[in-house]
C-alpha cells in the first residue's frame, strides 16, 4: 500500500510541475462508415492474429455479407478516413498529443471525469492540448 501511495504523490507532484502530462481521455475512438459503388455502407475490420481483415456492410443491397480485403486496402481506408476526420496523435511521457484535423473535424474534445461525472476540459488540435478554465459537464 506505502508504494501506491508514492507512486500517486510522485505522479500528482510530476503533472503539476507539467514534467508528466496529465490524467484526461481524449474523444477520438471513432467508427468509420464508407459507402461503396453500389450504395451499401460498410465498416472495415483490421485482422487480427487468427483473422483476417475484413469488410462488413451494415447498409444497402449487400447488408449483413462480409468480405475478406489485404491489409493494403484496409490502410488505403484508414487513410481515407484520416483525410476526412483527422489523425489523432497519442503524446508520450514529456510530449503532448496532438490532432492532425482532417476535411470534417479540425479538433477533439478533451474529457476529464469529476466525481465519476464526464466533463469537457477543452480540445486537441495540431498545436496542442487546449484547457477550458471551467470543464463543462457532458449531457448524458
Amino acid at each position: 500500500m506505502g508504494a501506491l501511495t508514492v507512486y500517486l504523490a510522485a505522479r500528482d507532484v510530476l503533472q503539476a510541475t507539467g514534467v508528466l502530462q496529465p490524467d484526461y481521455e481524449v474523444a477520438e475512438r471513432e467508427t468509420y462508415h464508407f459507402r461503396a459503388e453500389d450504395g451499401s455502407v460498410f465498416m472495415v475490420h483490421a485482422g487480427g492474429l487468427f483473422s483476417s481483415a475484413k469488410r462488413e456492410y451494415v447498409e444497402g443491397p449487400r447488408k449483413g455479407q462480409m468480405e475478406k480485403i489485404t491489409d493494403a486496402e484496409v490502410d488505403q481506408h484508414r487513410k481515407q478516413a484520416e483525410a476526412e476526420f483527422g489523425k489523432y496523435i497519442p503524446g508520450s511521457l514529456f510530449k503532448e498529443p496532438r490532432f492532425i484535423p482532417g476535411k470534417q473535424r479540425s479538433s477533439l474534445p478533451l474529457i476529464v471525469y469529476k466525481y465519476g461525472i464526464a466533463h469537457e476540459a477543452g480540445w486537441i488540435d495540431e498545436k496542442g492540448v487546449h484547457h477550458y478554465k471551467n470543464p463543462r459537464p457532458l449531457p448524458i
